[in-house]
């Protein structure tokens, strides 16, 4: 597996997006532009942010992993 092989997205990421509900719909918007499926990791070292996701999620999105 390469860094072409799938998506991270970091806190970093999360700050320069203006938050991780901005950053997840970049990547989903992204991905399905370029027609691409891949594996789409997010790090974190906040829960608020892992709250965020769930409530974004709403348990629809599959092919994701959280690593906190």
């Amino acid at each position: 597996m390469g860094l072409f092989d799938m998506v991270m997205i970091k806190d970093n990421h999360i700050s320069i997006a203006g938050g991780i509900i901005n950053a997840i719909k970049s990547v989903d918007q992204y991905l399905e532009q370029q027609n691409l499926q891949m594996e789409v990791e997010v790090v974190f070292s906040h829960f608020k942010v892992f709250l965020q996701i769930l409530k974004y999620w709403n348990g629809l999105v599959v092919g994701w992993k959280l690593i906190c």
